[in-house]
């Protein structure tokens, strides 16, 4: 692993993510105009199902592509995720359909399904190009898709529906284009070979399906919890705002953890086999850069924030601005912290990353539940929110380092970057308490 192949690589999906990122970002500027806050919240919604289901269909396999021994066991896998996501999408697509029939759901909700397929078909894509160092085709799709989903949500602005529309295209021109892109050897369909390499996928990634499969469920389903519970207790306004402000912090985090994490998983598999200290070094150093520049981030959102909101997305989203100040400091160390978390997969810990993941629901649930019985109080409930994931993402940055012999005290630079993200986590309590 050379350190020139990493920054070549992550130089090549960053420009690709700091285009498509940049073109979101200047799109959200016109589309915050053009939708109230509750369109945003039937977003947040309808991704939050389409990415569950996704996980669902993929079973988390698809992170068994970068790891498989030979190129055509990766390919193999690839194929039979993509059938079996395929078969998921039809039968959900179908409960969806009578669900919509009966009252019980909206027609836009009937898309999910597919929706999901194309992301769980891009997931697949996406580790076999990461495999063959295909970086550029993942640099330039993203690029092509975030063109065009904006472009769709802005032309579909009288529609209530044009958000979700938006997004269901872009899952779907994703999935083609590598589809095109990344070709799979023409194999004869058999049907004993079918089913004889869906049995090995399996057996040989097992832990992929029994461990990361339900902790990466209840980690992302339990980061929704505010979409899901804060309609219920403070409406869809103020749910709107806070999907608002995912939406915008999404892209900058996107923008450098999509890029790592994925060239980031590749290079500690095979570190962690042949070069112990070479991991070390790198997983500081990751942390370092990304937890630093998240750190000036932090603190310009933490004294302009409504003022930057104002200017950017216009008076109504002052209070978006409030909302992005008490979040700033967990999104930046849950950015940082994201890529060492794939270290419980490569060191074999999946387990323990599910543990860990199950206190973190529990958590997230308790942190928004409580403070509504006793306060009412929505900026209070958000803080509490805030501070409990706050220090769980730390103890868990904690334990990643740990698990390769890191010591935190001993990493003065790490420990100096970490307690500054902390003052700033305190600092925002004590201003919006």
């Amino acid at each position: 692993m050379k350190k020139s192949t990493f920054s070549r690589d992550f130089k090549i999906l960053f420009s690709g993510n700091i285009g498509a990122h940049g073109i979101s970002f200047l799109f959200a500027t016109l589309v915050a105009r053009l939708y109230p806050p509750e369109r945003f919240a039937d977003l947040g919604l309808f991704v939050s199902i389409t990415t569950i289901l996704s996980m669902l269909f993929t079973a988390r396999l698809e992170f068994a592509v970068v790891t498989s021994q030979s190129d055509e066991k990766a390919e193999t896998l690839c194929r039979t995720g993509i059938a079996f996501s395929a078969i998921g999408a039809v039968l959900v697509t179908a409960g969806m359909a009578i669900a919509f029939l009966l009252g019980h759901l909206p027609s836009w909700m009937i898309f999910a399904g597919f929706s999901a397929f194309f992301l769980s078909s891009t997931k697949f894509f996406t580790q076999l190009a990461s495999r063959k160092g295909m970086y550029s085709v993942l640099a330039h799709n993203k690029f092509i898709v975030a063109f065009l989903t904006n472009i769709v949500q802005c032309l579909l602005f009288f529609a209530s529906v044009g958000l979700v529309a938006g997004y269901f295209l872009g899952t779907y021109v994703s999935q083609m284009i590598l589809a095109r892109k990344i070709t799979l050897e023409k194999l004869p369909f058999q049907r004993s070979t079918f089913l004889n390499n869906i049995r090995t996928s399996f057996k040989e990634n097992l832990n992929f399906a029994k461990y990361d499969l339900p902790a990466d469920i209840i980690n992302f389903a339990s980061s929704q919890t505010p979409i899901f519970l804060l309609p219920l207790y403070y409406g869809s306004t103020l749910a709107g705002l806070y999907v608002f402000v995912d939406r915008v912090f999404s892209a900058p985090a996107s923008l450098i953890g999509a890029s790592v994490s994925q060239i980031f998983f590749e290079r500690a598999t095979k570190a962690y086999a042949a070069d112990k200290p070479a991991l070390k070094f790198l997983t500081i150093s990751i942390y370092n850069r990304i937890a630093g520049l998240g750190l000036c981030f932090t603190v310009i959102i933490l004294l302009l924030g409504p003022n930057i909101f104002q200017l950017l997305f216009g008076a109504n989203w002052v209070e978006a601005g409030r909302l992005a100040a008490a979040l700033v400091s967990l999104v930046v160390l849950s950015l940082a912290t994201s890529p060492l978390s794939m270290l419980f997969a490569v060191t074999g810990r999946q387990r323990e990353l599910l543990i860990y993941n199950v206190i973190v629901a529990a958590s997230r649930f308790l942190s928004i539940l409580i403070p509504w019985f006793f306060t009412k109080d929505f900026y209070f409930t958000i803080i509490i929110y805030a501070a409990a994931n706050f220090f769980l993402r730390l103890l868990m940055g904690w334990r990643s380092l740990t698990i390769i012999d890191v010591h935190l005290f001993k990493a003065k630079r790490t420990l100096a970057i970490t307690a500054a993200l902390v003052a700033a986590e305190v600092a925002s309590i004590f201003i919006f308490s």
